[in-house]
C-alpha cells in the first residue's frame, strides 16, 4: 500500500541496484500522492478493491473511472510504462476478465493485476489488439502520409493517428 514517495525510495534503498520497483497504489492517501510515487517508481499498479474499501465507494467501473485515468495521467507524466489495473473478483467469469481488461486497455492501462490462473488467457487477449485494430493500422501505415492529414477509411489520418497505428 504505496502511500508516498519516500516509501518508494526507502525501499529502493533497501533493495539491491536494479530492481524494479512496482507501487502498488490502494488507498486515497497513495491516491494523494500518486504523481510523485509514478516519479520514483518503476511503474505504478491500481489496488482497486482496497482503494474501493478506503474510499468507501463501491468497486464499480464507473465509480473508479476517474482514478484510473489520474493513474495513468501519472504514469505519463512521470515516462512510465502504462500502469496495471487492479483485479477482476469474478474468478471463474472469463467474460467479466476480458471486459474488464479490454476498459483498462481503452483508457491507457498496460496490463492488470490477476487472482487466478484462469485469468491469465482472457487478460492477455484482451490487451492484444483485435484483428480488426491490426487491419486498421496497416492500412493507416500504408497510406503513405508524409506528415500532412489524410483521410483513409473516411477519417482524418495525420501524425497523431499514425503514430497510434505504429503502436498497434
Amino acid at each position: 500500500k504505496t502511500e508516498s514517495a519516500g516509501q518508494v525510495e526507502a525501499l529502493r534503498d533497501a533493495l539491491a541496484p536494479g530492481t524494479a520497483i512496482i507501487a502498488l497504489i490502494e488507498t486515497v492517501a497513495g491516491l494523494a500522492a500518486a504523481e510523485g510515487i509514478a516519479g520514483t517508481a518503476d511503474r505504478i499498479a491500481f489496488g482497486s478493491v482496497d482503494f474501493a474499501k478506503d474510499m468507501g465507494c463501491s468497486h464499480q467501473r464507473d465509480v473508479l473511472l476517474p482514478i484510473r485515468s489520474r493513474l495513468v495521467k501519472a504514469a505519463r507524466l512521470a515516462g512510465l510504462p502504462p500502469p496495471l489495473d487492479g483485479v477482476t473478483v469474478a474468478i471463474g467469469d472469463a467474460q467479466a476478465t476480458t471486459d474488464d481488461a479490454v476498459h483498462a486497455r481503452e483508457i491507457g492501462f498496460g496490463g492488470k493485476l490477476l487472482i487466478h490462473p484462469v485469468q491469465i488467457d482472457p487478460a492477455r487477449a484482451a490487451f492484444c489488439p483485435s484483428p480488426e485494430e491490426v487491419a486498421w493500422a496497416e492500412r493507416v501505415l500504408a497510406g503513405g502520409s508524409d506528415g500532412a492529414a489524410v483521410i483513409i477509411d473516411g477519417a482524418m489520418v495525420d501524425a497523431p493517428v499514425i503514430s497510434r497505428a505504429r503502436r498497434i
